[in-house]
């Protein structure tokens, strides 16, 4: 060690501990010197309440926490910082997993607490987006149910962050498929997952699609709650704040570490969350029955009318004319893919008859409408193809035909993205 690192850690206490901790692995035999020296020092706080352990976690010197592990018991592990964070808090946030099993396996004691702002080890590494430290969490024994459900100070279970945060698709896929996470859960302003969700900035078919994910992963409730029956207002906690004026907050913020209100006090009203009453779910659902039907009926005759006709004579006699051109083979693809749209949506329309509850209602018509605008989509799809592959001997008619049809997907698109 060279003079100007001996005088670095001359200070035989904490501070020299921790700004060992920082350097990792290259002061390890200097770092076992000290703590042996002075092993109180690792108890020991300095302004910010941190310990040398918590330096470890959070510069990720896996090899100096060893050091330290072997030194340290429960008190000094349970230390917390001014924010209320212990060292296990630090690891989960920092994406440090390695050290985050060896906390849950000597101190499984502190695997539940909560820091100043009532989040555990789950809501910080779920806000961070630490998709390893997630998955370690939700493997361990020692992640029960209401650690997984534990709500902060906000009302926010760890599923709440990862809707807001965005941090990571991953960890927001694997709670939504996880049986333990409450897909229903509200916080103190009242919201769930797919209100805030509804909220976000996503695209028709993306929020959709979420949503739908969010409902048939045990969320129907959830979803039941952001359509409401009587087409009325459902949460206790608006009638309290209807007549305030409520000053106007950014609703996704960019940096977490400034941690301002992540939920307004007042929600507003866009037209995305207007919720439909139970008689216009039945007008939708009875529209969208009608137009699935014409394209299953369509699509179906044009399976048995293909264009061009047959060949009348010859050992292909029957098959289709015009089956060795690649327009063609393109109309057949687009016209099966609208009629098993529109028949499945037609089947989850009979399906929808034998329930009542309103949250498995909109369920269905969710569905139904998404795979009736698919089977829209490829019915387009199949009389372009279809008229472009009869036409091939009049290329100048067969591409005007073609430009028409695709003018269709660019007001498709417009309606959709507006």
């Amino acid at each position: 060690m060279s003079f100007k690192h001996s005088f670095k850690f001359s200070s035989f206490g904490p501070s020299a501990l921790i700004q060992a901790a920082s350097q990792n692995h290259t002061y390890r035999d200097f770092v076992v010197k000290l703590t042996k020296t002075r092993r109180s020092a690792l108890s020991e706080t300095d302004k910010f309440g941190w310990t040398p352990i918590h330096y470890t976690a959070h510069f990720g010197a896996v090899d100096i926490f060893k050091v330290f592990l072997d030194h340290i018991d429960s008190s000094t592990a349970r230390k917390r910082d001014k924010q209320g964070m212990t060292v296990i808090h630090i690891a989960a946030r920092e994406g440090e997993v390695t050290i985050l099993k060896e906390l849950a396996y000597n101190f499984p004691e502190i695997w539940d607490l909560q820091d100043n702002k009532g989040q555990t080890v789950f809501h910080l590494a779920v806000e961070r987006g630490k998709l390893d430290c997630v998955k370690f969490i939700l493997a361990t024994k020692l992640s029960h149910y209401g650690l997984i459900n534990q709500k902060d100070n906000e009302g926010n279970i760890a599923l709440h962050l990862a809707t807001i945060h965005g941090k990571n698709q991953q960890i927001f896929e694997l709670l939504i498929k996880d049986c333990r996470v409450d897909k229903s859960a509200r916080n103190i302003e009242g919201f769930t997952v797919i209100d805030i969700i509804l909220l976000k900035e996503y695209g028709y078919f993306e929020k959709t699609w979420i949503t739908m994910s969010v409902a048939s992963n045990g969320g129907l409730e959830s979803l039941e709650h952001a359509i409401n029956k009587d087409g009325r207002k459902t949460r206790s906690t608006e009638s309290t704040t209807t007549n305030q004026e409520q000053p106007q907050t950014t609703w996704f913020p960019v940096a977490i570490e400034a941690q301002p209100q992540l939920i307004p006090n007042k929600r507003p009203e866009p037209a995305a969350m207007k919720k439909p009453s139970s008689d216009q779910l039945h007008t939708i659902a009875s529209i969208n029955l009608l137009v699935t039907t014409l394209i299953a009926t369509i699509s179906f005759a044009a399976g048995f009318t293909m264009p061009g006709g047959y060949k009348s004579d010859g050992p292909e006699e029957g098959m289709a004319i015009l089956s060795r051109k690649l327009a063609f083979r393109v109309f057949l693809i687009a016209n099966a893919l609208a009629f098993c749209f529109s028949s499945t949506s037609m089947f989850l329309h009979y399906c929808k008859s034998f329930v009542e509850k309103l949250d498995a209602h909109a369920f269905y018509t969710y569905i139904t409408s998404l795979l009736t605008s698919y089977g829209i989509t490829a019915m387009v799809i199949a009389f372009v193809s279809g008229t472009y592959a009869a036409l091939s001997d009049s290329p100048g008619l067969a591409k005007a035909v073609l430009s028409i049809g695709c003018s269709f997907f660019g007001l498709q698109l417009l309606v959709y993205f507006k």
